[in-house]
């Protein structure tokens, strides 16, 4: 594998990775994934990370200009007039924010009272982070969007601290007399 590799972009599945790989290798980039999934054993610690595309340094102002004119041609809307138009990367941006969000509020909700919140509220934590991060490089995002996103992020972190403090008291009165 190449040395001075950096990443392009960080993709929420692999199928997108994919065909931005491919992409760049249509193109003449050599691109290599990164993802984290124990060997698919646990495909779910992609959610944590997402998984990277990356390109060789040298080659990273020329994949950029590549993958944006690959995303704009690529994707799509339908009007009401059933004909389609071509999306703008700010407004990707936004819907991928938004899904992201999505995930992270449902995580959230699902940790409440269960034994995995400890699992899925870092998970939550680190996907509203992603979104923020999309929505903050966007110049059309609204406040509540954004309002929305640091609650889901101020949440899992609270509740995260919550779960540790409560495991780190039980283990203590457990084993210590506490």
């Amino acid at each position: 594998m190449p040395e001075n590799l950096v990443t392009l972009r960080v993709f929420n599945s692999e199928v997108e990775a994919e065909l931005a790989k491919g992409q760049l290798e249509g193109s003449g980039i050599p691109a290599y994934i990164f993802k984290d999934g124990c060997g698919n054993m646990y495909p779910n610690l992609q959610l944590a990370r997402g998984i990277e595309l990356k390109v060789q340094a040298v080659d990273e102002s020329q994949a950029q200009d590549i993958l944006r004119v690959y995303t704009l041609n690529v994707v799509t809307d339908e009007d009401d007039d059933g004909a389609y138009e071509v999306i703008n990367q700010e407004t990707m941006m936004i819907n991928e924010a938004k899904n992201l969000a999505k995930k992270a509020f449902f995580l959230l909700i699902i940790s409440i009272g269960t034994v995995p919140g400890l699992i899925t509220l870092p998970i939550a934590f680190t996907q509203s982070r992603q979104a923020l991060e999309l929505i903050n490089r966007t110049k059309s995002a609204s406040t509540l969007l954004k309002a929305g996103i640091w609650t889901i992020i101020m949440l899992s972190g609270f509740m995260t601290i919550v779960y540790l403090v409560i495991a780190m008291m039980s283990f203590m009165k457990k084993y210590s007399g506490f």
